[in-house]
């Protein structure tokens, strides 16, 4: 393999590689670097849509301006639940104080039944002896 170094058309160099081939033929490709000189060019394409302007600030920012959004919505969420909570709470009252007026409620009839029992026993007892 013959190595030969020429330049392009823009300057840049290149080598010439011939091969040689199994058929007995010889072949030759040029080789070049995609840089000039070995210089790396330092601009990147942006991507599509991209702002070049500082493009870590504006994400760093939109990030905080997310988590704080978040914070706020989980402490309406949890503000919301507390008034559920509490909603609850004065229904399940307001329902132990009904359950207590129907108790007494049903006491006082029981009471009464009984007396009423009592006095039909007695009317009954009158009625035989006569």
């Amino acid at each position: 393999m013959n190595v030969l170094i020429f330049q392009d058309t823009s300057g840049r160099p290149q080598k010439l590689v011939a091969l040689q081939l199994d058929t007995g033929g010889s072949a030759g490709i040029r080789v070049r670097k995609m840089t000039h000189d070995s210089h790396v060019s330092q601009k990147k394409r942006s991507f599509e849509g991209e702002d070049s302007s500082d493009p870590k600030k504006p994400k760093i920012d939109q990030c905080e301006d997310h988590v704080k959004e978040i914070e706020k919505l989980k402490q309406e969420l949890k503000k919301q639940e507390l008034n559920q909570c509490d909603d609850h709470l004065k229904e399940i009252e307001r329902l132990k104080q009904e359950i207590k007026t129907k108790d007494f409620e049903i006491t006082a009839q029981d009471k009464i039944i009984t007396e009423l029992k009592r006095k039909l026993e007695e009317m009954k007892k009158k009625k035989k002896e006569r």
